[in-house]
């Protein structure tokens, strides 16, 4: 199992030179073979895992070093591209860092950790990240960039693999930061690929806003040793916090959250968009900002049940609502899809804080299962960006007929995320169930069930605004054009949707066996997610397979009629009576996120970081 781990670390970083390195045209097939390579280890690593393991590495003076050299390069950044935010927080954690050099705590643990979490997180940085690399192959292709610089694009990508690797794997929280930090530049140079002013601008933004969450980390190591005396997530979670201040435990949260996109963070997401398709995929879905679930997951047994854990999965319940109206209010389909992460975010951090068994096993399927959809849909944006040069959905009118099979996988990724019998709709009804348990014991669990309750309703209504869109058809007998592209794209998409289908008919022994028995491994506690055969066996119900089967059959069976023509009916958009009718559905929505203005910003931002720090006093 070690042999593995380090494989996983390592390894993206080998596969990164040799692709930057290589002869041309040679990146195609070493991105392709590394990426399925990649995927194939973290199913051996999941298939092998047994109990967790500490392996030392001795690697503290060289994270140490490259931790100067690396924010002395953002200092140099914000210098060069006039950022006096960048400058400012590159020299306080430059500052912060050398304090703590001087006051770290000194234990003898072992630096990596690797348990049932990482596992579960190999499996999607791998295989839904490895096959976004795939795609990125056919993508970068149609960029207007020389061949070096694609092949630039693609060696990042793939070392951003080994960083998440080696950032879900580590146990002392000072290697920790450094790979935080890593993943803020990795953020900047893919925004910024394009070197235009707008990508600069967003890149720039990416790097300040990620940099108060490094700043928060720094707070965290430098409160913990006098605190704790410790910074190694094992020996944290095994302290006595009845008698131990949450303060610094506070600043960890705020990072993961900043890291998140949590609004009023959640600028320097949307502004990745102006990157090539398969920055947006990887940031939003497989990657980068699954490190905030991540880390407060990790945290959820010092945290459940405290006025921090309320502050956190309050945040998180407002960012689920706030975040999927102000997806409904777009019309770009990448910014719909950019703010319904955040939304969704929002109900794993608010199920992470909460902590129980079924809210952590929710927030694991979510975790797994979004970070699929989003890929897809991500892919399938630019795809269709390439195909027809459509970026809103209004101009995604009668895409069933024009470009029927990524009509389909669009369909099929929004659904997934809505509707049963797939891994995010049941997430959220476990979610329900879980908050609904602790009714009786908190009064806050009614504010959690609104914020669910409210939250899946508007995605709902999101899920029909956009598939109404995209599956209106002329009744005319015109046929399907069926669209021709890439075959890297097609692998990558066809890949994802499979994955889709299998673990929707699968999902019984996947809750239990994957996000159960994670969940109950980081409690101590017995699976209470269980399966026979294809079947669920849960405390509350058992779900047969055939009602699985038949939920399965109803979600997707009615895609299949707009293949069949009927004469003189039109499938128009909703509401519509029939008419033939073009509809502009910004005129119906508010733009809520257009009326807040800097200040006001600024304002939420101070009152976030106040939230969270008067949980961490209570």
């Amino acid at each position: 199992m070690g042999t593995l781990v380090l494989l996983l670390i390592f390894l993206p970083f080998i596969l990164s030179l040799a692709i930057f390195f290589s002869k041309d045209n040679y990146e195609k097939p070493i991105s392709i073979g590394g990426a399925i390579f990649l995927a194939i280890l973290s199913i051996s690593a999941w298939q092998n895992f047994g109990e967790p393991i500490f392996l030392h590495l001795p690697l503290d003076i060289f994270i140490i070093v490259a931790d100067f050299v690396l924010l002395g390069y953002f200092l140099i950044q914000g210098y060069k591209k006039d950022s006096l935010p960048v400058s400012l927080l590159a020299l306080l954690q430059i500052v912060m860092f050398i304090y703590f050099l001087f006051i770290a705590p000194s234990v003898d643990v072992g630096d990596i950790y690797v348990d049932s979490l990482s596992t579960i997180m190999y499996l999607l940085i791998n295989i839904v990240g490895g096959l976004i690399v795939i795609y990125a192959v056919g993508y970068i292709e149609d960029e207007s960039s020389d061949k070096k610089k694609q092949k630039y694009f693609l060696s990042l990508l793939m070392a951003f693999l080994g960083v998440m690797n080696f950032l879900v794997s580590v146990n002392n929280i000072e290697w920790f930061f450094f790979l935080f930090e890593v993943t803020t530049l990795a953020s900047y140079l893919l925004i910024r690929f394009r070197g235009d002013s707008i990508s600069i601008e967003n890149s720039l933004r990416a790097l300040w806003m990620n940099q108060i969450g490094g700043v928060a980390i720094l707070v965290f190591l430098i409160g913990a040793s006098y605190e704790y005396g410790t910074i190694h997530f094992t020996e944290l979670l095994k302290l006595d916090f009845a008698t131990l201040g949450l303060l610094p435990v506070a600043f960890l949260a705020i990072a993961a959250l900043i890291k998140g996109a949590m609004i009023p963070f959640d600028k320097w997401l949307l502004g990745a968009m102006v990157a090539p398709t398969p920055v947006s995929a990887i940031l939003h879905s497989a990657t980068m900002v699954k490190i905030a679930p991540f880390l407060i997951i990790k945290l959820s047994v010092i945290i459940s049940g405290t006025y921090l854990g309320f502050a956190i999965s309050f945040i998180g319940g407002v960012v689920f609502v706030l975040a999927a109206a102000y997806a409904l209010s777009k019309s770009y389909f990448k910014e719909i899809l950019a703010y319904s992460t955040i939304s969704l975010l929002g109900l794993m951090i608010m199920l992470g804080a909460i902590g129980t068994n079924l809210a952590l096993s929710a927030a694991l399927m979510l975790i797994v299962f979004h970070g699929i959809s989003k890929a897809l849909l991500f892919m399938e944006a630019g795809i269709l960006e390439k195909l027809f040069g459509a970026k809103t959905i209004d101009k995604y009118g009668e895409l069933i007929q024009k470009a029927p099979i990524n009509a389909m996988l669009i369909a099929l990724g929004f659904i997934s995320v809505t509707l049963p019998p797939f891994g995010a709709f049941l997430a959220k009804w476990l979610a329900l169930e879980s908050i609904s348990f602790g009714l009786k014991d908190s009064i806050f669990s009614s504010l959690f069930l609104v914020f669910t309750i409210v939250g899946s309703v508007i995605f709902m209504l999101l899920y029909f605004r956009v598939l109404g869109a995209i599956l209106s058809k002329r009744g005319e007998d015109v046929g399907f054009r069926v669209e021709r592209y890439k075959n890297t794209y097609k692998f990558s998409t066809y890949a994802l949707g499979a994955i889709l289908l299998f673990s929707s008919i699968n999902i019984a022994p996947l809750s239990e066996h994957l996000f159960s028995q994670t969940a109950s491994a980081l409690l101590g506690e017995e699976k209470i997610l269980l399966s026979s055969g294809l079947s669920f066996v849960l405390p509350f119900t058992n779900i047969s397979f055939w009602y699985i089967l038949l939920s399965f059959a109803l979600m997707l069976s009615p895609l299949l009629l707009y293949f069949f023509h009927i004469n003189e009916i039109d499938r128009t958009k909703e509401y519509q009576g029939g008419e033939r009718m073009e509809l502009n559905f910004n005129s119906y929505f508010f733009d809520i996120e257009g009326a807040i203005g800097k200040r006001t910003t600024q304002a939420m931002i101070l009152c976030f970081i106040a939230v969270m720090v008067a949980g961490g006093l209570s």
